[in-house]
């Protein structure tokens, strides 16, 4: 969406050029069209989503059969889980998951919940808390549910 001004100055210099009303408003309709991409960038950029073709990452929420919790962030948690599983003696369930982010806002969602969580951390990314805790801090966090 053009802004007043900018609308302002497309009517003065076709006033000075000598077009027409249909070509004015023609000309403020390409331009007001050409801003809608980027003002959508913008907006998914300030809320962190992916923009232009980047491949969204997720938040995800894992418990083990022996009771600890894992946070992390992966663009395929499902992948991630069987990897886990492959290197984890006991069975790994995915629990949560949130929506896709940028991996800078992803990344920033992960470390605050970890930060939440540090009571309970057993090691790196591995926690003593239940998945319903692990799930409420990545929520507070800004991952929200899918």
């Amino acid at each position: 969406m053009l802004t007043a001004e900018q609308r302002a100055a497309v009517e003065s210099t076709a006033a000075k050029r000598g077009w027409s009303t249909y070509q004015t408003q023609k000309i403020i309709e390409m331009m007001e069209e050409a801003s809608r991409p980027a003002d959508e960038r913008r907006e998914r950029i300030r809320a962190g989503l992916p923009v232009d073709g980047e491949r969204g990452v997720r938040v995800y929420v894992m418990h083990d059969a022996g009771g600890h919790v894992k946070v992390g962030v992966s663009d395929n948690p499902w992948w991630r889980r069987c990897a886990i599983e492959a290197c984890n003696p006991r069975d790994v369930t995915l629990v949560y998951w949130s929506m896709e982010f940028a991996r800078w806002r992803a990344l920033e969602v992960e470390r605050t919940a970890h930060q939440c969580l540090s009571e309970w951390r057993h090691r790196n990314e591995w926690f003593t808390c239940n998945a319903e805790t692990a799930i409420e801090a990545v929520k507070g966090a800004g991952g929200i549910p899918e």
